[in-house]
């Protein structure tokens, strides 16, 4: 086995240590790809994966569909199958998604949206603004039998140099609002940073997620990964998760319909794409306090002012890695 790379951040989401904790509301670079070849290690399940051509799902900002392959056209995907009349037209999968409007980036590097600033080039990068267009990459990557790597920070995720054959495709636009359409609620898009999430919620008084406040991911890999410490996790605040499925076809997960684990969830088959959460009422100063006793024990404890991916070890199983 060539690398294990654990990130300790629950999605895109657990702790890690990229994150400017004194400023939770500062700009970081972004950062994207867990890419090992043979084999490589599942960060969101702990197995070695060592088939080319098999799907699986990481922790990375939103919901992570990785494929492991060497052809852009896999047979074994499950997402669908090549479409011919595309390929015999002599148009591209690529020239398709821009006649769709969505401005691929070919070959762009992966090192440019990578904590650890490493990666080669993946065959096309594409950044969804919004649903439309998010459906969109979606259904022309099922077209053409196309893998897609969903990417959030990438702030636990090591891509190799020859990079990442297929779509890789991250949120922007209207997926990073924050939004608060009652008392007790907060609807947050997938590519919001959980830092901003945690300190505007506590700017309005709403606490909860305080412990979650150095994670170093966006809210769709928070949810796909439950992130958290050893003081909470997001999932208990999770009231209802939109999602879109391998297809582009949207659906909303209730409550009664989620499952969330240690570091895992149900969600990992999907894009996720914003959440509704419901918190608890309280003192904005007292919030604002937690928040800043979380920052400063992260600043003290972790290396934020350097590229890396916090954890580089494996959770043995049903077991703490501090016991």
């Amino acid at each position: 086995m060539k690398v294990i790379v654990h990130q300790a951040i629950g999605q895109h989401f657990r702790p890690n240590a990229h994150f400017e904790a004194a400023h939770p509301l500062e700009e970081i670079e972004p950062v994207p790809i867990v890419k090992e070849y043979v084999p490589f290690v599942d960060p969101a399940r702990h197995r070695v994966i060592d088939r080319p051509g098999e799907m699986k799902s990481l922790s990375s900002s939103h919901g992570i569909h990785t494929i492991e392959g060497p052809h852009l056209f896999h047979e074994k995907w499950e997402c669908g199958r090549s479409d011919t009349n595309m390929v015999e037209s002599g148009m591209s999968w690529i020239d398709e998604l821009d006649r769709a409007g969505l401005a691929p980036l070919r070959d762009e590097p992966l090192a440019k949206h990578t904590s650890f600033k490493i990666g080669g080039p993946s065959d096309a990068f594409v950044t969804a603004r919004n649903r439309a267009e998010a459906s969109t990459a979606l259904r022309v990557a099922r077209a053409a039998n196309v893998p897609v790597l969903f990417l959030g920070w990438g702030s636990n995720l090591l891509v190799r140099d020859k990079g990442v054959r297929g779509l890789t495709l991250a949120l922007g636009g209207e997926f990073e609002r924050v939004e608060f359409p009652g008392p007790e609620l907060v609807r947050a898009g997938a590519a919001a940073r959980v830092p901003q999430l945690v300190v505007a919620c506590a700017e309005r008084g709403l606490a909860g997620l305080e412990p979650i406040v150095g994670v170093p991911g966006c809210v769709g890999g928070a949810l796909v990964m439950n992130a958290g410490t050893r003081d909470g996790e997001i999932g208990p605040f999770v009231e209802e998760v939109e999602t879109l499925d391998s297809a582009g076809a949207a659906r909303t997960l209730k409550r009664s319909e989620l499952r969330f684990e240690y570091r895992s969830s149900n969600l990992g088959n999907s894009l996720v794409l914003s959440s509704l959460l419901r918190l608890k009422p309280g003192v904005k100063a007292d919030i604002m306090a937690v928040v800043a006793r979380y920052q400063s024990i992260r600043k003290k404890t972790q290396p934020i002012h350097t590229y890396n991916v916090g954890s580089t070890f494996k959770n043995p199983p049903a077991v703490s890695p501090r016991r």
